[in-house]
């Protein structure tokens, strides 16, 4: 036990020291990231992903993002809340492969006053309604909602509980209510969609005076009606399966190197953005261990990982 605490010891300062020597580039390593701060975002923010979801190696997420419990977020899939933010995606949804959530810029620093603004109507706020405060979001997924594959909801863009956006589809400066289904291919811009109500395939909707004549009420016997249910219920599980299966591979390299266990010891300062599989010994929290568990596996000897 002694031995092992002085190894947690030497380990803990050999990152601390290769990281001030690397500076803050490994802070960003990785398909989780922090945005950067511009002219139109004043706030650095790493993604706050539950530990509960999954994140492909091959997604990436940006930013000021906000991913709540049991989510598959899978591989080609973008969540970057650099511009404008913040994005928020609520328990148990889906983002597929090639999904696409972004945002028109939320603030902007006034050349008149000299201080920064908050954009009118850029954000809705969790019950639906635009604010221009900062009070909101930039774009906000509620629970149990699948994003399929390809899809985009670009911010200014509501999404309630238990929706599903089929491939494909582009939601932008909207709001689609809950229980609704979005066939493949819509286009839904710059109106509001009740509650539910499908959309047919292809169908576009520019204007808040085409909603009443190109949605249609859900029916019992609708080809789609328990669609989003068994989506949601296949990508928990693959959530949940992945992660039982993670392997430490941080980075998404194909391999476990020293970089992957700076990034969990990075992840453990909070100086760095944070992965569910950061948690390599599955005991429930991120701390040195787990990035010694990983320089172990590195060096080839017996580790957690075995």
């Amino acid at each position: 036990m002694i031995q092992q605490k002085k190894w947690q010891v030497f380990f803990s300062h050999l990152v601390i020291i290769t990281a001030l020597l690397a500076g803050t580039a490994f802070a960003g390593m990785g398909h989780i990231a922090p945005n950067v701060a511009t002219d139109f975002s004043r706030t650095v923010s790493s993604p706050h992903i539950a530990a509960t979801t999954f994140v492909h190696p091959l997604a990436s997420v940006i930013g000021n993002v906000t991913l709540e419990g049991q989510i598959m977020v899978s591989p080609g899939a973008s969540v970057r809340g650099d511009e404008g933010q913040p994005i928020f995606v609520g328990e148990a949804a889906n983002i597929q492969d090639g999904v696409v959530l972004h945002g028109l810029e939320t603030e902007e620093l006034s050349k008149e006053h000299g201080d920064w603004e908050f954009k009118a109507g850029r954000q809705f706020n969790a019950q639906g309604e635009r604010v221009g405060d900062g009070s909101g979001y930039s774009v906000y997924i509620g629970e149990r909602v699948s994003l399929a594959h390809q899809a985009q909801v670009h911010g200014p863009a509501y999404v309630g509980h238990d929706t599903f956006i089929a491939m494909q589809s582009l939601i932008f400066n909207a709001k689609v209510g809950s229980h609704c289904v979005i066939e493949p291919g819509c286009t839904i811009v710059g109106v509001e969609l009740p509650d539910h109500v499908y959309v047919p395939a292809g169908t576009t909707i520019t204007s808040q005076s085409e909603v009443a004549e190109k949605t249609y009420p859900i029916y019992e016997g609708y080809t789609y009606e328990h669609t989003n249910e068994a989506v949601v219920h296949v990508n928990e599980s693959l959530a949940e399966g992945y992660l039982e299966t993670c392997d430490g591979d941080l980075n998404g390299d194909g391999e476990i190197t020293p970089q992957d266990a700076l990034l969990v010891f990075l992840c453990y300062l909070e100086r760095g953005a944070c992965s569910a599989c950061a948690d390599v010994n599955h005991d429930g929290e991120i701390t040195p261990q787990d990035a010694l568990c990983l320089f172990s596996k590195f060096l080839g000897r017996s580790s957690c990982l075995d």
